[in-house]
């Protein structure tokens, strides 16, 4: 049980991550490119699944999951924050 509560926990805490990351980024990106939002949702929820597999089998066997989950948030955040530099508070450009 209580490997499922870390997985529940870590998942929410990345969840909530990805969500505020993603709508962000979709302030950001053009009417041509948003298609790239539901695939990064795509990513996210099978990269939580072989980290839910990995953790079941071992705590240590997450990592490919935990990386599939994390660097997309981190591209997105860096790609949001360059966008807030370079373009300021407006949301379309």
């Amino acid at each position: 049980m209580e490997i499922r509560l870390r997985y529940l926990q870590n998942t929410i805490e990345q969840f909530l991550l990805y969500l505020f990351s993603l709508v962000i980024l979709a302030t950001y990106l053009s009417e041509e490119n948003m298609h790239l939002v539901p695939l990064l949702v795509v990513v996210f929820s099978i990269a939580r699944l072989l980290f839910a597999v990995g953790y079941s089998i071992d705590p240590h066997k997450q990592v490919v999951g935990f990386v599939m989950t994390f660097y997309p948030t981190i591209m997105v955040v860096t790609y949001c924050l360059y966008c807030l530099f370079m373009y300021g508070l407006e949301a379309y450009h």
